[in-house]
């Protein structure tokens, strides 16, 4: 499909491919030429019958104008071609990308992105949604291999291919065909990472880099120290050495903080840690008055047990102590997987709301008076503070939660204890000139340092040297015969 008026414009197909054969061919080049593109959808479903129309003599009847109009279509497009197609079959993985000049990435992670459900998944669509703005060709495996309708498409339409169960080979069959056409792996999480490395490691010399999300043996051994756990102490030891393992396999190692990133390269000297921008938003929420009310939003996916902990810390501790000086006070606990122990929190003046739709949460937002991220343990920037600085909501957390995030303390309110975390929400609920204060920094802070182009920037930076590396290409010499 072409807009009337563009096809008018270009004066619709050249009469010298009349009757048949590369007039399109030429007409897609014409447009693009002209500063457009010209896209495909993967979704639809083509049939062609082929040679019901004209046979398949290529030296009689109208069939014979296909070998004399790949000729005309040779020489009028000769620089073009040579310039950034490739020859034939064996650079199809690259030539249906049309990535002569383009890096290609290949990202790794447990399951297509859910980015309503969980802080990782946002910032697996941030990324992808970086490098494909930054021109990159981008691929997603999924390492669970599903396919949903409701998050799959999304990052499609990004611009992404998913290789999900559709693909019926194994990633080890994907690797081997197609590894030596990438540029670059990027991988997520150590347990995937651990799965795939051997593979990556066999199969192509793309520069592989590994993003661990946060640091999994810091978490583990600060909810140790916490919870007075040795047999979770343990694990955080058996973690360490796993994670300091992956770090000395791969070529980069990205976390979100440099707080993580200084952290890596004191254990381990020699790996190359980057920090990169973790979330970017589109849209800020510049406040023009405070809220009224009195409801008090906790954000959080309860799959992970900093923030389960974290809940039970708020109503145990730090709530009693708001109530005292403000009974009408309601606390709103918002994000998927509940567990008993945070559905048990539930009471007259506390929700428990479980999963919400992205459309709702933006109505806890709009209608709370201000934010509270309550972490006593765990590691990495919490996408669930950030969030709450571009939406301009006054917020109260911890050092845990501010951890990483730098010059936060000069936007939002960071406390420690129960008592101080009290008195930050009080004075919240209760001035409404220090609300907008905290409003007002938190939306400039987030504009700094939140938007897209500063997560491309050191997202793209992160994964360099290998920007301009390209596999070796088939000969260049064009043959009309071969188009």
């Amino acid at each position: 499909m072409v807009r009337q008026d563009l096809f008018a414009q270009l004066g619709g197909f050249d009469p010298i491919f009349a009757p048949a054969y590369y007039e399109d061919t030429d007409l897609a080049f014409r447009i693009r030429q002209a500063g457009f593109k010209v896209v495909y959808e993967p979704q639809s479903a083509v049939v062609h019958h082929e040679g019901v129309s004209h046979g398949t003599d290529i030296n009689t009847g109208v069939k014979a104008h296909q070998v004399k109009n790949a000729e005309r279509m040779l020489e009028r497009w000769r620089d073009v071609l040579q310039r950034d197609h490739f020859d034939g079959p064996a650079d199809l993985f690259r030539a249906k990308d049309r990535a002569r000049h383009k890096p290609v990435i290949l990202v790794v992670d447990h399951y297509v992105p859910e980015p309503d459900r969980d802080a990782g998944s946002r910032v697996i669509v941030s990324f992808l949604t970086a490098l494909v703005s930054a021109g990159w060709v981008v691929k997603l495996w999924p390492h669970n291999r599903a396919y949903s309708e409701l998050y799959t498409r999304p990052v499609e339409d990004l611009g992404v291919e998913v290789l999900d169960h559709r693909y019926l080979g194994s990633f080890e069959d994907w690797i081997r065909l197609n590894g030596p056409f990438l540029d670059h792996v990027l991988v997520s999480r150590p347990s995937i990472a651990e799965d795939v490395l051997p593979d990556l490691r066999a199969f192509t010399r793309a520069h592989l880099s590994y993003y661990g999300v946060d640091i999994h043996f810091l978490r583990m051994k600060r909810q140790a120290e916490i919870a007075g756990n040795p047999q979770l102490l343990n694990e955080a030891a058996a973690m360490e050495r796993a994670e300091r393992q992956l770090w000395r396999q791969f070529d980069k190692v990205i976390y979100l903080s440099h707080v993580e990133t200084a952290l890596v390269e004191e254990l381990e000297p020699e790996t190359d840690a980057h920090a990169v921008v973790p979330f970017h938003f589109d849209h800020f929420n510049e406040r023009t008055k405070p809220t009224e009310g009195n409801t008090i939003l906790f954000v959080a996916g309860f799959s992970h047990p900093p923030n389960v902990d974290a809940a039970e810390f708020l109503v145990r501790e730090i709530m009693p102590l708001v109530y005292a000086r403000r009974p009408d006070a309601r606390l709103a606990i918002v994000g998927s997987h509940p567990t008993n122990a945070v559905r048990a929190l539930a009471a007259a003046n506390i929700e428990v709301t479980g999963w919400v739709s992205d459309e709702r949460l933006m109505q806890y937002y709009a209608e709370a008076r201000l934010a509270v991220v309550p972490l006593r343990f765990g590691a990495g920037v919490k996408g669930k503070v950030v969030e709450a600085l571009s939406q301009g909501l006054p917020l109260v957390t911890t050092p845990i939660g501010a951890e990483g995030i730098v010059g936060v303390t000069e936007a939002a309110l960071v406390r420690e204890s129960a008592r101080e975390i009290a008195d930050g929400i009080l004075t919240l609920l209760n001035d409404d000139d220090a609300w907008m204060k905290v409003s007002n920094d938190q939306v400039r802070f987030a504009k700094a340092n939140f938007s897209l182009e500063a997560l491309q920037e050191s997202l793209v930076a992160a994964l360099q040297p290998k920007l301009d590396t390209k596999p070796a290409e088939s000969p260049r010499g064009i043959k009309a015969a071969e188009l």
